[in-house]
Order: structure tokens, then sequence, then C-alpha cells
């Protein structure tokens, strides 16, 4: 996973792994303490207009309101009772008895006592109707004790109740926004209703506690929200953090490792992200740099032993120039006929100063790319043919056999440079005599196409190489241990200007092991040059 899809898989979660937690901790209170709050929301949806929270208030204060005991003169005055007002009216001082002691009727105490009961037995239910937005009317035996009910109320109340509700001991209406509750209790000496009204109802209780009980659990929510953002940034940017920093410190270590000349370490990722690729394309340079330091320490490497064939191929010719130049002019060479085997010498050891120059040269515009080929479309087996045939007595008086195995004749067209291909065959024949143990040598040739290839092998019977210097005997002014014990045999030049050409045809040549596991055997490769027919 890239560092982008990190970020963004980091942000959502960010996100979602607060909200989720938030929402199951609130799920979990509701679901362990959350009965209380559904009841309230099902009183404040369910209640018709709060028809059941009045009943509810009135039934729960039932005890506190059979506790009314009224004041009987004040309820007498209340209810106008002529015959109880006049008896107080001309009652004279003469008709107390003397033994009895005479007491005044304190209205005011009276009044107050009456208060006070009233506020005991309904104090309770007159709040909690208030609260809800309801309006009450209190009386007893058709006296009204308390009322706080508009002056419309009694029409209203007639509207949605119906005719004579005064005389209904309890009922329970509504209509619309408006309703309606009374109920009776029977006391001792008469009896109590309780009249509640409301026009629009509002719930204030229950929508204030299910309000706030919103409210809590929302509370709750932000605190548990906030929390786990919290704790979320924090091992969210822990796992963010020590992967790049892992990946940082590799890096830092490779640069350190690579500064210190350890072209060799490798951080060896296997990461997918961007920094895993950075990882990845630091090894990448230090095995470049370490080819390009082993591939430059080998262009040393050839260039001291390039000099130092040089210096050895000038220097055996130019010695055996030196040697039979004094001994001409020492008089060693005596005669005639030892004078021309002097000049004949001299004259050989000048053709192959002259060879050595021009190998050189030639080497030297093919290695640059400065050679010009003059490519022409070949038929390479009639080609082959033509160079066997023209060198036919020079193979004979070498005492070289040519035998021929797998020859294809069709369709063997390439493109190349007729004088630098007989260079290449001349050269690997040349090979053969040079480097051969025996007076005779078989050379067995084989021409034939595979996967949209032309192959030419050349396998001789002579003494071989080493399979580990097969490699190298293309290289400049290689020679094996053999070519070493007769180093007048060859330049070192020929076999490399070969893989040269090659190159420059778009083919190549290596070396393997002859047939039968005798001798050296090199194997070419050409592309085919197809017209248009033959595709």
């Amino acid at each position: 996973m890239n560092i982008r899809k990190k970020l963004t898989l980091a942000s959502l979660l960010m996100i979602l792994l607060p909200i989720a937690v938030s929402v199951m901790l609130c799920v979990m209170v509701l679901f362990f303490h959350g009965s209380e709050n559904l009841n309230r929301l099902e009183e404040l949806y369910d209640n018709d207009n709060g028809l059941l929270n009045v009943q509810t208030i009135l039934y729960n204060y039932q005890n506190q309101i059979l506790t009314y005991e009224p004041v009987e003169e004040i309820i007498e005055a209340e209810t106008g009772n002529t015959e109880s007002n006049d008896a107080w009216e001309n009652w004279d001082e003469d008709d107390w008895d003397d033994d009895d002691e005479e007491e005044e009727v304190d209205y005011n105490a009276l009044l107050q006592e009456e208060i006070r009961r009233q506020n005991s037995a309904f104090g309770g239910v007159v709040r909690e109707l208030t609260n809800i937005g309801y309006y009450y009317e209190i009386y007893y035996d058709h006296v009204v004790l308390a009322s706080d009910l508009p002056e419309d109320a009694a029409e209203k109340i007639t509207d949605i109740a119906g005719e004579g509700y005064e005389k209904l001991a309890s009922f329970a209406v509504a209509d619309g926004n408006s309703s309606a509750v009374k109920r009776s209790y029977i006391l001792e000496e008469g009896t109590l209703s309780i009249l509640a009204y409301c026009e629009n109802y509002v719930g204030s209780s229950s929508s204030s506690q299910v309000i706030r009980d919103i409210l809590s659990i929302l509370g709750l929510f932000v605190a548990v929200l906030v929390v786990s953002i919290v704790i979320s940034i924090f091992i969210l940017t822990r796992w963010l953090s020590s992967g790049m920093k892992k990946s940082l410190n590799q890096l830092s270590e490779g640069v350190r490792q690579v500064q210190d000349g350890n072209l060799s370490y490798r951080i060896g990722s296997k990461k997918k992200d961007e920094l895993g690729k950075a990882c990845q394309e630091f090894d990448e340079m230090t095995e470049y740099l370490e080819n390009s330091v082993r591939e430059r320490e080998k262009y040393e490497e050839a260039k001291k032993q390039l000099l130092a064939g040089i210096s050895h191929d000038l220097r055996t010719p130019l010695t055996s120039i030196k040697a039979y130049v004094e001994g001409l002019r020492d008089g060693i060479a005596n005669t005639e006929e030892k004078k021309r085997r002097y000049y004949d010498a001299i004259r050989t050891r000048t053709e192959d100063l002259a060879e050595l120059i021009d190998n050189l040269s030639l080497f030297s515009r093919f290695d640059r790319g400065e050679y010009h080929y003059s490519m022409e479309r070949i038929d390479f087996g009639g080609f082959v043919n033509s160079f066997f045939k023209e060198h036919e007595i020079e193979f004979k008086n070498n005492r070289l056999s040519l035998v021929k195995t797998v020859w294809e004749r069709k369709n063997l067209f390439i493109q190349g440079d007729r004088q630098q291909l007989k260079r290449v065959l001349g050269n690997l024949i040349d090979n053969t005599i040079k480097y051969r143990e025996k007076p005779e040598s078989v050379v067995t040739a084989a021409l034939y196409t595979a996967d949209g290839r032309l192959y030419l092998e050349l396998s001789d019977d002579g003494p071989g190489v080493p399979e580990e210097e097969r490699d190298k005997i293309f290289d400049t002014f290689f020679r094996g241990d053999k070519a070493r014990q007769n180093p007048g045999n060859g330049s070192g030049l020929g076999l490399s200007i070969v893989k040269e050409i090659m190159k420059g045809h778009g083919g190549s040549i290596r070396a393997e092991e002859g047939v039968g596991g005798k001798g050296l055997k090199f194997v070419m490769e050409f592309p085919l040059d197809r017209d248009e027919d033959d595709r």
C-alpha cells in the first residue's frame, strides 16, 4: 500500500473509528439505562394532550388530597348559609352562660388555617398541573376553593366535555389541542373535585426531561468522540510514522554504507509504498554503481593488458629484427645464402609489425564505432562455400581438412560486409592452425537456422580451451597458458576483432567445447534477412 492510500485510509479511520466507538457506547448506555428515557419519549408522543400526565398526577397525589379537612366556618360562609350567618349576627353576649368563658371568633385565623390546609393538600397537584401547562379548579361541595381558569374556560370545556359536565364525577376528554380532566374524591363530610383544563398542551415536564436526557447523551457522545479522535490520531500517527521511519532509517544506513565504499550493500525492502520503491531504486542504483566500478576495473585491467600486449608484440619482432641486423653488421651472415635468409626474416618480422599495427588500427575503429560497414544482401551459404573453395590450396598446404555436417542451402540471406566476413572466417581458421598440437587438423562446419536466426559452427580437433577461459579469449591481447608458451603464434587481437565484427552485423559469437569433448567450437549467430516473399 502506497503512502497516499495509507494517508487516505488513516484519514477515514480518524473519522469513522471515533464515530463508531461513540455510537456503540451510546447504544450500550441506552440499552442498559435507556428504558426510563424511552418511557419519557413514549409519554411525550403517545400522551393525548397530557391527559395521561394529568391522571397520573391526580393519582399520585391522591393520598395527599384525601388529607384535606375543610374549616367548616369558612365553607359555610362561602356557601352563603343564612341560618348560620343569622345566628352569628343575632348572637348576644347575654346568651352566654355565666359559667362559660367568653370567646371571640377570629375569622382571619380561620381563613389562614383554611389556606394552610389547602396548601398542604393541593400544593403539589397545583404545581405539577401548572408545570405541564394546565389550568385548574378545586371545589368542595360546589364551593370553589382555588381556581385559575380563564373566563371563557367553562364554555370551552362544555364544547369538548358536553353540557352538564359539572355533574360528572370524573372524565378525561380532548379535542385538538384542548383537553379537560376531572376527578372527584369522597371525603367524610363531602365531595372534593379537581378540574384540570388545557388549551394548548406543551408537556414541559416530560419534554424538558427528554431534552435533558438527549443533551446528556449528546454530551456523552461528544466527549467519547473527542477522546476517540485523540486516541485514533495517536495510534494512526504511530502506524504511519513507524513504517516511514523504518524505511528512512534503511535509506540513511544505505547512504552511509555507500559513502564508506560498500557498494554491495542492499536494503532488500519488500514494501510496495513510495518509500519501499525508493529503497528498491536505491538497491538498483548501488547495483549499477557496483557494476560500473567492476566494468571500470575490468576496463583498467584490459587497458593494462592491452598496453602489455602491444609492448610484447612490438618488442618480439623488433628484437628479432635487431638481432638479424646486428648479424648482418657484424658479418655473421658471411655468405649470400645466410644474408638472404636474414633479409627474408627481417621482411617477415616487418610484415608482422605492419599486420599488428593494421589490426590495432582496425580494432580501435571497431571499438569506437567509427568503422563503416559496406552492407549488402548476401547468400551466406554460398558465401561460405566460396570462401572455403578460394582457400582450398591454403588449407591443403597447412594440412587442414574441412568436413561439412549439417548444411542448409535455401533462404540463408543476411545483411553483411563481405570483406569483414572473410576476415572473421580467416581469423577463426588461423586460430585453429596456430594453436594446434598436431601437424594435421580437421575443421567441422555446420550451417543451419533456428528460431529465425542463422548459425554457423566451426569445430576443430585442437587442444581446446578451459571452460573458465572461453569467455576471455575474445578480450584484447588475452592469451591462455598454452598461448603464452608460444607467444609468436598470435597477437591476441584476432578473436577480439571477430567479436567486434559480429557485433557490427547484429550477431554474436561464443566458444564452446568441441565435438566429442575435444577441441574448440565457435558458434556464430546472424539475424536472417528475409524478403517479402519469405515473410
